[in-house]
């Protein structure tokens, strides 16, 4: 079953239709973030760099959901046979085309790695490689994830002051 999966995300990296354009950070207007833990929060990076942003993330938790009825949290019970979100759990969310798409929850989760995967954003970013998922990759550790709002701002203002 893990190999259908792996093959699934694969498919999903390869016929999901986008525009990759490369973010100039006067005009981005929305970020979608992808949470392994509950949601941290993320919007002080942007409005520190004076950059008006709409947030909007998804959460991947373990366990069942019981009474909770938040649609932008994904539990463990909500997965197919696949160990993967239907699409009407996650339609919502990859069909908008983010400016940017940060995974925080790095490549080793596949629920999130298939949500990036099928997303419509403009630009990918993570802290690790997967295949060529991701548009931009910005070196962290586990432990210092959570700046990596702060990480991606820095990196796309010095490559445009280069270009």
């Amino acid at each position: 079953m893990c190999f259908n999966r792996k093959k699934i995300i694969q498919r999903a990296i390869h016929h999901t239709k986008r525009e990759i354009v490369y973010p100039n950070l006067n005009s981005v207007k929305s970020v979608g973030y992808l949470f392994s833990v509950e949601p941290i929060e993320q919007e002080s990076f942007w409005k520190r760099a004076g950059i008006p942003i709409h947030i909007q993330s998804i959460c991947f938790l373990e366990g069942k959901r019981g009474t909770d009825t938040r649609s932008e949290v994904i539990y463990r019970s909500d997965l197919n046979l696949f160990k993967l979100p239907s699409d009407k759990l996650i339609h919502n969310f990859t069909d908008k085309p983010f400016d940017i798409l940060i995974n925080m929850a790095g490549v080793a989760n596949d629920v999130l790695t298939y949500i990036s995967a099928t997303s419509k954003a403009k630009f990918k970013v993570c802290y690790e490689p997967y295949n060529d998922l991701y548009d931009l990759v910005v070196e962290l550790n586990d432990a210092n994830k959570h700046k990596l709002s702060g990480e991606v701002i820095k990196t796309l203002q010095n490559l445009k002051s280069k270009v």
